[in-house]
Formats: C-alpha cells, structure tokens, sequence
C-alpha cells in the first residue's frame, strides 16, 4: 500500500524529441486520466503482442531445428536402404 502522500509514477513517456517525462497520478485530471488509462492498457497490449510474437518466433526456429534433424536423419537412413528398383510398373 502506498503512503496517500507519496506520488505514484505511472509510467515515462518519450517525447519526440527523446526526453523522458515520469507521469505520476498527480499529474492528471479528469479529462488526462482518461487517456492515462488508455495509453497504460495500450501498453499493456503491446506487451502482450510481443510476448506472443516472441513466443511464434521460438516456434519457427524450433521447427527449423526439427527440420534440419529430420533432413539429417532421412540423409542417414537412405544410404543404409537397399538400392532403389525401379521398373516398369512403378517403384518398388
């Protein structure tokens, strides 16, 4: 729990021109608290997204992986199989 004198930061915003600005409770009123909330769960779905983004792209390298052992693998098996025959039906 917070001390009722203590400010409470928000979040920092990056101005434009690359400052960082804190935003504390304080600094809000009713019409800024507004778009306080919206910008945090903006923040908070961004958040989100990346965490799935980053998850999708472990998947993709893991399947690359997966991948290059199964390429591996088949490269090992085919050259202990028996020569291929082929006539003229078909493959045998």
């Amino acid at each position: 729990m917070t001390d009722k004198n203590e400010d409470v930061k928000i979040f920092t915003l990056t101005t434009k021109d690359g400052q960082k600005r804190d935003v504390y409770e304080s600094c809000l009123n009713d019409k800024s608290k507004v778009l306080a909330t919206d910008l945090q769960n903006a923040f908070a779905l961004k958040q989100k997204k990346k965490e799935e983004y980053d998850n999708a792209l472990l998947v993709l390298q893991t399947n690359a992986l997966i991948d290059a052992y199964i390429s591996k693998l088949a490269d090992e098996i085919e050259v202990l199989l028996p020569p291929k025959i082929v006539t003229k039906k078909g493959d045998k």
